[in-house]
């Protein structure tokens, strides 16, 4: 137990001496600890908790990111207000209160109709209130998120900050797209996982925007609390044995019912060789790929899925189009400005 104290400080010692702009030589040199003639040097720490430290740094970027688009639109709107000679509070009441669509009564009774289990002790009334207040709540953040971007459009705010940036491989594993492209797209991914298959239809939409602009890699994850994970993973490698990994692919994605019987009913779907394909199966030539998938996913901090990185930039659990886009058009607008 006395190690738990101890490895924490060192992490603490290893983040100050980081944060007070040691040089990473300098800091790799030093020991942690000492054990008899046994040194434990800074290097090895690092090494030893590599995919936390990534996880804590994406945390801290998240953070900071959220906090500097909370003052940013705060000047922005200090500074609408200012335009108005009002008070940020009188500009808010009259651009954003006044302004967000009140809810009708079909839209708060197809709401009070929708979450009915929620209320079966409420009375009607206090029911009614409560879907009433929410849906104000709801038009304000919309109404509240148009002035900003309007605000955002207006005077252009130049964010300095930059999110970590990991050099990702791509483990020669399937893909789509250029390997030119200016966006590389690597998701690991866990056939069982069901974040992982909400997720598909948001990858494929990108993938039609931006066409020739992406380069899709899928990887490998599957987590060990999920049994049927690893063979559906080896049954995508001997699919893509045989040429029709994509094919093979988003079938077991589609599938909720991961077992034996229906790797092979795919495999007879998308054309395979059945014979190959068994043999396949029941090897274990498709092994140590997974394996390195998984390791190469922990040494840049996945520790869930889906995970994705757009050019080395972490995006973790399943995201919207939305966001996707954001990054991805981010990145675009550096790589035009280089």
């Amino acid at each position: 137990m006395a190690r738990i104290p101890k490895l924490i400080s060192g992490l603490k010692t290893l983040m100050l001496l980081l944060a007070t702009g040691g040089s990473s030589a300098t800091v790799s040199a030093q020991p942690a600890a000492v054990i008899g003639e046994t040194t434990i040097t800074y290097q090895a720490l690092e090494q030893h908790v590599k995919g936390q430290l990534i996880r804590l740094e994406q945390e801290r970027y998240e953070i900071l990111r959220a906090g500097l688009y909370e003052l940013i639109g705060d000047q922005l709107i200090a500074l609408a207000a200012e335009a108005k000679d009002q008070t940020p509070e009188q500009f808010l009441a009259d651009e954003v209160e006044t302004k967000a669509a009140q809810p009708d009564s079909a839209q708060i009774q197809e709401v009070y109709n929708s979450n009915k289990k929620h209320f079966a002790k409420t009375p009607i009334d206090e029911a009614i209130q409560e879907v009433t207040e929410y849906l104000v709540g709801q038009s304000k953040q919309r109404r509240y998120r148009e002035v900003l971007a309007a605000l955002e459009e207006q005077h252009a705010p130049r964010v300095n900050l930059r999110p970590p940036v990991l050099e990702v491989g791509t483990g020669g594993r399937p893909s789509l797209g250029d390997a030119s492209a200016p966006i590389t797209l690597i998701e690991f991914s866990d056939y069982e996982c069901h974040y992982c298959k909400t997720a598909e239809p948001v990858i494929r939409e990108v993938l039609e925007t931006y066409g020739d602009k992406v380069h899709f890699v899928y990887r490998d994850y599957p987590l060990d609390f999920h049994a049927n994970a690893r063979p559906a993973s080896q049954a995508a490698h001997c699919a893509e044995q045989q040429g029709q990994f994509w094919a093979y692919h988003e079938k077991l994605m589609a599938s909720e019912d991961l077992h034996q019987e229906q790797y092979q009913a795919i495999a007879d779907e998308v054309g395979l060789d059945r014979a190959k394909f068994d043999a396949c199966l029941t090897s274990e030539d498709f092994s140590e790929a997974i394996d390195r998938d998984i390791a190469d996913g922990e040494a840049v901090g996945v520790s869930g899925t889906p995970a994705f990185f757009i050019n080395g930039r972490m995006l973790s659990g399943s995201q919207p189009f939305a966001r996707f886009k954001e990054l991805i058009d981010e990145e675009l607008e550096r790589i035009a400005g280089e």
